[in-house]
């Protein structure tokens, strides 16, 4: 069983790499965009 860790992924980081956490078991996986985080310095 994997911990209930939760990932925020930079905008650097593709969408590719997100699949594949979520593929392994890591379903709390978000990107920038998703929490409303875009344009920030």
């Amino acid at each position: 069983m994997l911990p209930d860790w939760r990932f925020l992924l930079d905008r650097g980081v593709n969408f590719r790499t997100k699949k594949a956490l979520q593929n392994v078991g890591f379903p709390r996986v978000f990107q920038l965009a998703e929490v409303s985080l875009t344009g920030l310095a």
